[in-house]
C-alpha cells in the first residue's frame, strides 16, 4: 500500500478482519487526502468494515468508492457531529450494514480566530468547542451502545499537540478544544472500561494535510512557515495523514487491547525540544 507520504507499507490485511469502524470527517475537499480520509483507507486495507462519515456525503461517497475499488468493505454516510440524532443515525447505519460495531474514530476538526486580548467578532469559540468535543460527545454516547453490545472495541479521538504547547496567539478555541479532547477520552476510557471499551486520543503534530496548507497559503511566507514546522522536532521532517492513520489502527485493532485512557503523541518530538 502506497501512502501519501510516498512509502510503502504493509497491507496487513487480516489485522483488523472482524472490525467495523465508524470514521468521522473521512471526507476531504478537492484531491488531497486529509486525516479522516487516510485513517478510513488504512482501516479499511486492514480488514475493517469502515462507514465513512463526512457532513458533505458526496466527499464521504468519493472515500468509501475508493475502498471498494481497492477491494475493501465501506459505505457512506452524510451527517453532522453537532446533532445528536445524526449521530445516532451514523450507529444505526454502521449496524445495520456491518451487523456489530467495534470501533469509532472521531477526526473531525475545525478552527477558527480567537483570542484573550482581542476577541473577533464574531467569536467561533462556540462554534469550535461544538464540532471539536460536543461533537465527539455525542458521537461517543451514540456509539457506546453497540461497543458494548460487541463485547468490546476502541474509541479513538485525534486531537493537536496545540493542546499541550502554545504556537502562536489567535487559537484560544482550538487549542482549548484539543486539549478537552484528551480529558474527555480518559472520561469516557473510565465509564467504558468495565465494558472492555477502550478509549485513547491521538494527540497529532505538524502533518501536513489539505486543511494545514490551506492555512500556509494564507501565511505572509507560506514556504517558509512549512519550512520552520518541517525543523521543529526531533525528527527533521512534517508528518503526513497515514502516519496519523499508522497510530489510530493500532489503537483500533486488537494489539492494543490493553491500552485505554492514554493520550499518544505523534509528532516527531516537536513537544519534547525547544525548537
Amino acid at each position: 500500500m502506497t501512502g501519501v507520504g510516498g512509502r510503502t507499507r504493509p497491507a496487513l490485511r487480516d489485522r483488523l478482519a472482524g472490525h467495523s469502524v465508524v470514521v468521522t470527517g473521512a471526507g476531504t475537499a478537492g484531491d488531497g487526502v486529509g486525516n479522516g480520509q487516510a485513517v478510513a483507507r488504512l482501516l479499511a486495507a486492514q480488514g475493517a468494515a469502515v462507514l465513512c462519515v463526512d457532513l458533505h456525503g458526496d466527499r464521504a461517497e468519493r472515500v468509501a468508492q475508493a475502498i471498494r475499488d481497492a477491494g475493501g468493505t465501506a459505505a457512506a454516510h452524510a451527517g453532522d457531529v453537532r446533532d445528536p440524532r445524526a449521530a445516532s443515525a451514523m450507529v444505526a447505519a454502521a449496524v445495520d450494514r456491518f451487523g456489530t460495531l467495534t470501533g469509532l474514530v472521531c477526526t473531525v476538526g475545525v478552527g477558527g480566530p480567537s483570542s484573550v486580548l482581542a476577541p473577533p467578532d464574531p467569536d467561533p469559540w462556540a462554534d469550535v468547542l461544538d464540532v471539536n468535543v460536543t461533537g465527539a460527545l455525542h458521537c461517543i454516547r451514540a456509539a457506546a451502545p453497540a461497543l458494548v453490545a460487541a463485547g468490546g472495541g476502541s474509541v479513538v479521538t485525534v486531537g493537536s499537540t496545540a493542546g499541550l504547547r502554545h504556537y502562536q496567539p489567535g487559537a484560544l478555541a482550538y487549542a482549548t478544544s484539543k486539549a478537552a479532547l484528551s480529558g474527555l477520552t480518559l472520561s469516557v476510557a473510565g465509564e467504558l472500561g468495565p465494558h472492555r471499551v477502550r478509549a485513547n486520543t491521538v494527540v497529532i503534530g505538524q502533518v501536513w494535510s489539505p486543511m494545514v496548507e490551506a492555512a500556509a497559503a494564507r501565511q505572509p511566507d507560506p514556504d517558509g512557515y512549512r519550512d520552520r514546522r518541517r525543523r521543529s522536532g526531533l525528527i527533521p521532517d512534517e508528518g503526513t495523514p497515514e502516519d496519523v492513520a499508522d497510530a489510530v489502527a493500532f489503537l483500533v485493532s486488537d494489539e492494543s487491547r490493553w491500552i485505554t485512557g492514554q493520550s499518544l503523541v505523534v509528532d516527531g518530538g516537536a513537544t519534547l525540544t525547544m525548537r
